[in-house]
């Protein structure tokens, strides 16, 4: 029997965030383009739940120093001596200030939504209303994350390819997800397969979202790129961090009519909203670059 929203919403009175994680998971729904250890980070040093409307929540990330290894000759004098020191680190504290939430009125008591066909019908509407409320703040982030390409051109299928290659000179950290515009996307499936363009099809797609690898980057369309956005941006996602927590899921009885409300809140946060934040230049540690629009 296949698994129904309806089935991941009942869960013997109690409520769970579990119906919007496992909808990823259902046949019927579509892949999300942004997804954590795939197209971001998730990692963290520490998280600070807030009060019970998630106020005040903060995730605690540490960021490493870095230091040069020292390099001798074995025959010089104390070539295999340690030189000790104490490299610094720093600990950030991102707040988790966006709320992304909806609500479905259904007329019938909380009972029966949870076992009927209309109340499976309008999770299935929470739930991918709230998802895509989700993407379209994480595009934001990146879009926020990222320097200006500045010698853009009105992109071809003759100089496509090259004008990644430009953009990507620009980072210090070598890019392993190119994600693009639906136009750019129809650019790329133009390109044949020696060009250094491998197309994914069928399960691989469905499965990962990716649709295809280019210049060893995994390829991703971001429907929230049109045309007042950038065609395309390239960017390392293990630097890309991005933290959600999900507050509810969950049936309840009406207030004003006879009938039940069935809800979602999520909670999310990235180094973006921080009031001093600023793309990191390239020579500083640059990791993502946007290409914009050629009007």
């Amino acid at each position: 029997m296949a698994i129904s929203l309806n089935d991941l919403v009942i869960y013997n009175a109690v409520e769970s965030t579990d119906p919007i994680v496992g909808a990823f998971t259902l046949p019927f729904f579509e892949k999300p383009v942004y997804q954590p250890g795939i197209t971001f980070s998730n990692i963290y040093e520490g998280f600070v739940k807030g009060d019970g409307a998630g106020r005040g929540s903060q995730v605690l990330k540490r960021k490493l120093g870095k230091v040069t290894a020292t390099i001798e000759s074995v025959d010089q004098a104390n070539a295999l001596r340690y030189t000790h020191v104490n490299t610094g680190d720093t600990l950030q504290v991102i707040p988790l200030t966006d709320v992304i939430k909806h609500s479905e009125e259904l007329y019938e008591a909380v009972e029966s939504a949870r076992a009927s066909a209309t109340g499976a019908a309008k999770a299935e509407i929470v739930v991918k209303t709230i998802v895509e409320g989700v993407q379209s703040r994480i595009s934001k982030y990146l879009q926020d994350s990222a320097i200006q390409y500045a010698g853009n051109v009105v992109l071809t299928k003759a100089n496509q390819k090259d004008e990644i290659i430009l953009a990507r000179a620009e980072l210090d950290y070598k890019p392993n997800v190119l994600m693009v515009s639906p136009a750019v996307e129809t650019l790329l499936l133009q390109l044949a397969t020696d060009d250094g363009w491998f197309a994914y099809y069928g399960r691989d797609t469905i499965t990962t979202g990716a649709i295809g690898r280019l210049l060893g980057m995994e390829v991703y369309v971001d429907p929230n790129l049109k045309e007042s956005g950038p065609e395309f941006i390239l960017y390392d996602k293990d630097r890309f961090d991005v933290y959600t927590t999900f507050q509810n899921f969950s049936v309840v009885p009406a207030a004003d009519f006879d009938g039940s409300y069935i809800r979602a809140m999520a909670i999310q946060g990235n180094e973006t909203l921080l009031p001093t934040f600023a793309p990191t230049i390239k020579g500083a540690g640059s990791w993502c670059i946007a290409y914009p629009t050629k009007a």
